[in-house]
């Protein structure tokens, strides 16, 4: 159990003087965020990962230093002390894309989401090169066994907890489905990824300038994973002329002469994270008694059951008929 009080003396003795020190609401992490207000009358973000302890934090600060490298718009890094498991980080304020989008006049939106897409193309070209054996970011890669992994707490959390369902022969048909977009993902050499590219995990700072946060698991993914993570964000429905723009900026980027809208991986990572992501929220939802996620799930449900559509073969007949029966909403 933490000690909060302890912890707060601690980080003030460490980082301070603070004028003053307010709890930040985190997503579905249990790392700790603090506005603080510091003696020079700044403001930074105090991050703290009690549970990923010292590794967490040097993977962080790798992470931090080769994204700016590359030109992403990540917070500055102001100060470190792994033996507190915490960091100080350029303060980018509180407005998210997610929030934004609705209020956002269309060519401010479309070209934030472009932004958005350049930094995705970024990370994978500039970025992979970078990240070579020994390299701290090429540790845990998101290969097939952790996707795997990611797909069976999907299972547990939504399948059977949320949903209930007690058919084990649609179960069992279930897990040789997850186990084949595992296997298929698997299969296609890795590039670095955010690994939580959305709306959500960018924000609009001064000037409307787009960062990018929550970097702290950057890691080698799939082909194509932050543009999956882009294009079927639960947290915004996309129309069509925007993922036609995002995808062409994305392309431009990456040097890319195909549209990756016809690239046959998209829809396999895509539906690999939006069913990880119905995992987090079930868990959400149900073991924490958190309904801030509820209204992401009826989205997050319906992209994979289209996905499905774009799956090459008969695998996506036979996903989406797994689907439906699950009861997700289409």
């Amino acid at each position: 159990m933490i000690d909060h009080e302890e912890l707060r003396r601690r980080l003030g003795e460490r980082f301070g003087p603070f004028l003053g020190m307010a709890r930040l609401a985190p997503d579905a992490s249990t790392r700790l965020f603090h506005r603080v207000h510091r003696g020079d009358g700044t403001f930074a973000v105090l991050l703290t990962d009690p549970s990923g302890g010292r590794s967490a934090i040097e993977r962080l600060v790798e992470a931090q230093r080769l994204l700016s490298a590359i030109g992403v718009p990540v917070p500055a890094l102001l100060d470190a002390e792994p033996a507190l498991a915490s960091v100080l980080l350029e303060d980018f304020g509180d407005l998210l894309l997610a929030d934004a989008v609705d209020g956002m006049p269309r060519d401010r939106l479309l070209s934030a989401y472009r932004d958005a897409a350049r930094i995705a193309a970024r990370i994978a070209t500039r970025g992979t090169p970078l990240v070579g054996a020994g390299h701290p970011l090429a540790d845990r890669p998101l290969a097939r066994r952790r996707l795997r992994q990611e797909l069976q707490f999907f299972v547990v959390r939504d399948v059977v907890r949320r949903r209930g369902p007690n058919d084990e022969a649609l179960l069992g048909r279930l897990g040789r489905a997850l186990d084949r977009i595992a296997e298929e993902l698997g299969r296609h050499q890795p590039e670095l990824a955010h690994r939580d590219f959305h709306a959500r995990n960018m924000l609009l700072a001064q000037g409307d300038r787009l960062g990018v946060v929550d970097f702290q698991d950057t890691l080698l993914a799939p082909p194509l994973y932050d543009l999956a993570s882009l294009l079927f964000d639960p947290y915004v429905e996309m129309d069509e002329e925007l993922r036609c723009e995002v995808a062409a900026a994305y392309a431009s980027e990456a040097g890319l002469t195909d549209d990756p809208l016809g690239d046959p991986r998209l829809p396999w990572v895509a539906m690999q994270r939006l069913l990880k992501a119905l995992g987090t929220y079930a868990f959400q939802l149900v073991e924490r008694e958190n309904d801030r996620f509820a209204p992401a799930v009826e989205r997050a449900e319906r992209s994979a059951v289209a996905t499905c559509g774009k799956i090459q073969g008969d695998f996506g007949h036979e996903l989406h008929d797994l689907l439906v029966r699950l009861d997700f909403s289409t």
